[in-house]
C-alpha cells in the first residue's frame, strides 16, 4: 500500500511525458538555432565574397577610367598636333600662292621691260633708217637739219628739201611710239588687276577657286568686251565685292575712263558702267543690228508651247522698262550699291541679258513664265553657242593649266532653240555680236584679247532654270 502523501502513477507518467517533451523541444531549438548559425554564416560569407568582387570591379573600373583619362590625353595632344600642322599647311599654302603670284607678276613686269627695249631698239633702227633717206649728196649739214618749209598756194605742199616721205614716216614713228606707251601702260594695269584679284581672293576661301573667272571678267570689263558683268559665281556679301572694286579703282578708271557702279538684283553683284548701260537703254542708240540682240519669247499659254522670235511691241516694251534704270545710272552715286529691282520691272533673266550685252536674250515677265520656258527649253534640242577670245594676260602667267585656260577664254555661252536656227536671223545676230566684239578689240582692249572665235555643237537641254 502507498503512503498518503506519494505521487501516484498517473502523476508519474504525465511529469514523464512533459519531461520528454522539454528534451524534444530543447533538441529542436537546438537544431534550428544550429540551422540559424549555419545560415547567418553562409550569408556572411556571401556579403564578404560579394565585397570582395565589388571591390575588385571597383579597382577594374578605377584602371580603366585611368586608361581612358590617358587615351584622352593622348588623343587631345594628338588632335592639337594635327590642328597645329592643318594651320601651318594652310599658313605655308597661301604664303606659296602669294609668293607665286608676287613672282609672277615680277616676270610679267621683266617681260614688259624687255618689249620696252625691243621698241626702244624698233625706234632707234627707224631713226637711223630716216636718216639715211632724209640725207643727199652735196647737202650742208645745216640744209640737213632745217625743218620742211610750206609755201603759200591754194595747197600747201612740202619744199623739195624735205622729202613728203621722210615727213610721213616721223608722223608714223611719232605715232607707233605713242601708240607703245599705251600698249605698255595698258598692260601695267592690266596685270596690277590680275595680280590684285588674286591676292584678294586668294585669302578667302569662298572666292578663292573663283578668281581666274574673276579676273577674266573684270579685264573684259575694263577692255570695253563687255559692257557689263554679272557676278553670280561669288557669294560674299556686297562689302567684299566694294572692297575688291575699291582695291582696283585706280586701274579701272584708267581702262574705262570713267567709274564704276556697282549694283545688285535677286541677292546677285553687277558692275556696269554708266555709259554703257546708258546707251543699251536709249532708243536711238538700238538701231544698228550688231548691237541689238535678238529676243526670244515663249508662248506659254497655247496648246503647242514653243519658243518663237518677240515680236516688235514686246521689244518695244523692255526697251520702254529700261528708260527708268538709265535716268538712275546717270545720277547714281559710285560708293552706294544700286538696287536694280527698285529701278525695272524686268525680271532677272531678261534684265541680265540686255545689261551684259548677250546676243541672244530670253523674255521672261514672271516667276511662272521661267518655270514654263524652262519645261519648254528641256524638251526642245538647242543648239548651244560659245564665244572663246584667249586673255594674253592671264595666259602670260604661265602657272594655268588647261582646264583654267579654257576657262578664262570662254566669254559667253547663249543657247537656242534649234528650230529657231533654221532661218538667218541667229547667225546674223551671232555674227554682229562678234563683228562688234572685234570692233571693241581693236579700239579699247590695247590687244589684252586674242582674235574672238564662236563655235556650237547641237545640246538637248534637260534642265533649265530661270
Amino acid at each position: 500500500m502507498f503512503s498518503k502523501g506519494a505521487p501516484s502513477r498517473k502523476q508519474i507518467s504525465g511529469l514523464a511525458e512533459k519531461e520528454a517533451r522539454r528534451e524534444a523541444v530543447d533538441l529542436a531549438v537546438g537544431d534550428l538555432r544550429k540551422n540559424l548559425t549555419q545560415t547567418a554564416d553562409a550569408g556572411v560569407q556571401q556579403v564578404h565574397q560579394q565585397q570582395q568582387q565589388i571591390s575588385l570591379k571597383e579597382k577594374e573600373v578605377r584602371h580603366l577610367v585611368k586608361q581612358a583619362q590617358r587615351h584622352t590625353k593622348q588623343w587631345t595632344s594628338t588632335a592639337d598636333a594635327v590642328a597645329g600642322t592643318l594651320k601651318e599647311y594652310g599658313d605655308i599654302q597661301n604664303y606659296l600662292e602669294v609668293l607665286d603670284a608676287e613672282t609672277a607678276g615680277l616676270l610679267a613686269d621683266l617681260e614688259q621691260l624687255a618689249a620696252l627695249r625691243r621698241a626702244r631698239k624698233h625706234r632707234q633702227q627707224q631713226q637711223q633708217r630716216l636718216q639715211r633717206l632724209t640725207q643727199t649728196p652735196g647737202r650742208t649739214q645745216h640744209e640737213k637739219l632745217s625743218p620742211p618749209v610750206l609755201r603759200p598756194g591754194p595747197h600747201y605742199t612740202l619744199s623739195p628739201r624735205a622729202p613728203a616721205r621722210g615727213f610721213l614716216c616721223h608722223l608714223a614713228r611719232i605715232s607707233s611710239a605713242k601708240m607703245a606707251d599705251e600698249h605698255a601702260t595698258a598692260l601695267e594695269h592690266a596685270r596690277s588687276i590680275v595680280q590684285k584679284v588674286k591676292a584678294f581672293c586668294v585669302k578667302r576661301k569662298a572666292m578663292r577657286r573663283h578668281w581666274i573667272i574673276l579676273a577674266r571678267d573684270i579685264l573684259a570689263f575694263a577692255s570695253g568686251m563687255r559692257s557689263a558683268i554679272m557676278l553670280d559665281y561669288i557669294s560674299e556679301p556686297p562689302p567684299v565685292i566694294h572692297q575688291l572694286l575699291d582695291s582696283i579703282g585706280p586701274e579701272l578708271s584708267h581702262l574705262t575712263g570713267e567709274k564704276v557702279i556697282h549694283a545688285q538684283l535677286d541677292g546677285c553683284s553687277y558692275i556696269l558702267r554708266r555709259s554703257c548701260v546708258h546707251s543699251r537703254a536709249n532708243l536711238k542708240a538700238w538701231p544698228l543690228q550688231h548691237q541689238q540682240p535678238a529676243f526670244i519669247a515663249f508662248d506659254t499659254q497655247q496648246p503647242c508651247k514653243r519658243s518663237r522670235w518677240a515680236l516688235p511691241e514686246e521689244v518695244q516694251g523692255v526697251l520702254q522698262a529700261l528708260h527708268p534704270l538709265a535716268e538712275a545710272l546717270l545720277n547714281a552715286e559710285v560708293d552706294v550699291v544700286l538696287d536694280l529691282g527698285s529701278l525695272t520691272v524686268l525680271t532677272m533673266p531678261t534684265l541680265s541679258g540686255c545689261l551684259l550685252g548677250y546676243p541672244i536674250v530670253y523674255l521672261i515677265d514672271s516667276h511662272e513664265c521661267g518655270s514654263a520656258a524652262a519645261s519648254i527649253l528641256s524638251l526642245e534640242g538647242q543648239m548651244l553657242y560659245q564665244i572663246t577670245s584667249p586673255c594674253t594676260v592671264l595666259e602670260d602667267l604661265g602657272t594655268l593649266d588647261q582646264d583654267a585656260r579654257t576657262r578664262a577664254a570662254c566669254m559667253a555661252t547663249c543657247g537656242i532653240p534649234q528650230h529657231l536656227t533654221d532661218g538667218v536671223k541667229a547667225q546674223e545676230q551671232l555674227d554682229g555680236w562678234l563683228k562688234s566684239s572685234q570692233e571693241k578689240q581693236y579700239r579699247g582692249s590695247w590687244s589684252l584679247w586674242g582674235p574672238v572665235k564662236l563655235a556650237f555643237c547641237s545640246l538637248h537641254a534637260d534642265s533649265c532654270t530661270f
